[in-house]
């Protein structure tokens, strides 16, 4: 039977439940830490459910994981008992696939780097991380992971960015912002809150070749007429202050001469608080139809917005109102 199981449709499937063969098609993942000890491959993914015991070892073997995975109720502290874990197949259809809730002491994630990782249905895969140990944090190669590969958005994401990271990540180069005059012109990943003033227009151009923003965007008070040469593609923004406290994404104001904004290259945008972009005072015909002259829509993001369209109309507002 388990020389089926990677054979023809049997290999799509993540449900599979076979039992009283001679070889079964792997385990089922909601099943007691005993069976896992001999199986290298989950169906029905990894579930972890009120799991008390440390010793973890027989989920050590496991290479593949066939569907989702759901850890609750634990006192697992990260991800790294899946020591060989290698290959994960899920159906990410606007899905939780990667749910980690109510783990007082899960302090970090603890994701391996995955040789491959397949999604069965094209769209939106999400993750949830609530409730974990208030000093639960991704490191940025983490979210460079989950921004490239899994490509998630999250429910909830009771987390912060682990400060550990002093260097570049593999061979993207990364800066900590102080300001655009400091700002070196070869960086990938920018960590911290990005402000373009007035007079830092010479500088603009040195983040054209950025990729991931760990922080805010704010561009105020310049001369720019356009931000269509960034190539900025991934944002994450964590802030556990209250709502009300929380800076916005981004804020883009008093640029007179301001009128287009695309930023076509942004895919995945991650934030723990508010998802919104306050707009205010640039070019006059900022966001009109050229042919009606009226407002349109707040798009600044094409690509996610065309893809995920219905998830996306609460995933990231403009607001036009005056600061």
């Amino acid at each position: 039977m388990s020389s089926l199981c990677g054979q023809g449709e049997l290999k799509d499937l993540l449900d599979i439940r076979t039992k009283g063969n001679f070889k079964n098609c792997g385990c089922q993942g909601n099943g007691p830490l005993s069976e896992f000890q001999n199986c290298n491959t989950t169906f029905n993914g990894l579930k972890l459910l009120n799991t008390t015991n440390l010793d973890l070892y027989p989920l050590s073997n496991i290479t593949t994981i066939q569907g989702s995975i759901d850890i609750q109720n634990s006192n697992i502290q990260n991800l790294s008992f899946l020591t060989n874990w290698q290959f994960w197949t899920v159906k990410s259809n606007r899905t939780v696939i990667l749910n980690l809730q109510n783990n007082p002491v899960m302090k970090r994630l603890g994701l391996p780097v995955l040789k491959k990782f397949e999604k069965k249905l094209r769209g939106l895969g999400l993750a949830n991380i609530e409730n974990l140990h208030p000093e639960f944090c991704i490191t940025i190669a983490e979210f460079k992971f989950i921004f490239e590969v899994l490509e998630l958005s999250f429910l909830n994401l009771d987390a912060k960015i682990c400060n550990e990271e002093i260097g570049d990540i593999r061979d993207n180069v990364l800066c900590y912002f102080e300001s655009m005059y400091d700002l070196p012109y070869n960086c990938d990943i920018i960590v911290g809150n990005v402000i373009v003033d007035f007079g830092d227009e010479e500088y603009f151009s040195k983040l054209f070749n950025v990729w991931y923003l760990y922080g805010t965007l704010t561009i105020r008070n310049t001369n720019l007429k356009t931000l269509n040469r960034l190539q900025l593609s991934y944002i994450a923004y964590l802030d556990d202050r209250d709502l009300e406290q929380q800076d916005r994404l981004i804020q883009i104001y008093s640029n007179p001469k301001l009128n287009d904004f695309l930023m076509n290259s942004v895919s995945n945008i991650i934030t723990s608080g508010k998802r919104e972009a306050l707009i205010q005072d640039n070019h006059p015909d900022a966001f009109k139809d050229w042919e009606t002259g009226e407002k349109t829509e707040c798009a600044m993001f094409p690509y996610p917005y065309m893809y995920f369209k219905d998830y996306y109309s609460q995933f990231f507002i403009c607001l036009f109102h005056s600061l």
